[in-house]
């Protein structure tokens, strides 16, 4: 484990950011605080803290650790992917097909609250009670197929699939 990784900065880290790890862990781990603290990592911190916290130490340090590397590596070029290699294609009989009803029953919910939308608006600018009375009823009805149109596709999929029963 190298110096920098007892304190937890990273090697292009500055002097005031080492010495802030240093303290930060010397609080928490010294034999004297409250808790006990943990000599052993006590020494590994004063030990890291002595290297890093000189400059020309650390600068001697750096060199056995070998240059850092900051660049990352080119991304491999972009290629289409191939299929070639994959197994059959999902028999026909396995693919659920999306009827135009099952594609209207979806967007129920999200049509009725539009209505029910509308009608609120329509009815309060004109102030007629039978269209209020209408976004009412239409905004029920959007609330009752938001709850319903997931589980009646459920049981659709689980009847049109033997194996999922």
């Amino acid at each position: 484990m190298s110096h920098y990784e007892v304190l937890g900065v990273d090697r292009s880290a500055d002097p005031a950011t080492v010495r802030s790890a240093y303290l930060s862990l010397a609080r928490r781990h010294h034999p004297d605080s409250g808790d006990g603290g943990d000599a052993g990592r006590m020494a590994e911190v004063n030990a890291a803290w002595a290297v890093l916290g000189d400059t020309q130490k650390r600068a001697a340090y750096d060199d056995t650790l070998g240059p850092v590397v900051t660049e990352r590596p080119e991304p491999p070029p972009w290629r289409p992917y191939d299929d070639s290699d994959d197994p059959e294609p999902m028999p026909a009989e396995d693919v659920v097909a999306v009827t135009p009803a099952r594609s209207a029953m979806t967007l129920a919910p999200a049509i009725l609250f539009a209505v029910a939308v509308a009608s609120f608006a329509v009815g309060l600018v004109v102030d007629l009670a039978p269209v209020l009375a209408f976004g009412l009823v239409a905004l029920v009805a959007a609330g009752v197929s938001f709850v319903l149109v997931p589980v009646v596709s459920m049981f659709e999929s689980m009847r049109d699939d033997p194996d999922r029963r």
